[in-house]
């Protein structure tokens, strides 16, 4: 019975974490990154790349947990962008 007490417990403590964290994913979102006009998973692709350097859109994808064609497809119109308006720096 304790240790059933204890996996609650341990549960309820996830989802209010999760619930945390919703609130600076939010929090995050409406002050920067709808000033910036980014996604999360724009976001996302541009850490990793800043991070890890250049990369294959493959490797990007799994890194990321995205599709192939999504990173591909996103990679493709955020170059454009930045050739278009200067829109993001040098990665």
């Amino acid at each position: 019975m304790a240790s059933q007490d204890s996996t609650e417990i341990q549960i309820h403590d996830g989802i209010q974490q999760l619930i945390n964290l919703r609130r600076v994913v939010s929090a995050f979102s409406t002050h920067f990154l709808d000033e910036q006009n980014l996604s999360l998973n724009d976001l996302a692709i541009i850490c990793e790349l800043a991070t890890e350097g250049a990369m294959t859109a493959s490797s990007l994808a799994k890194k990321t947990g995205m599709q192939n064609s999504y990173v591909s497809t996103k990679i493709s119109s955020m170059l454009k962008q930045k050739n278009d308006y200067g829109a993001y720096r040098e990665w």
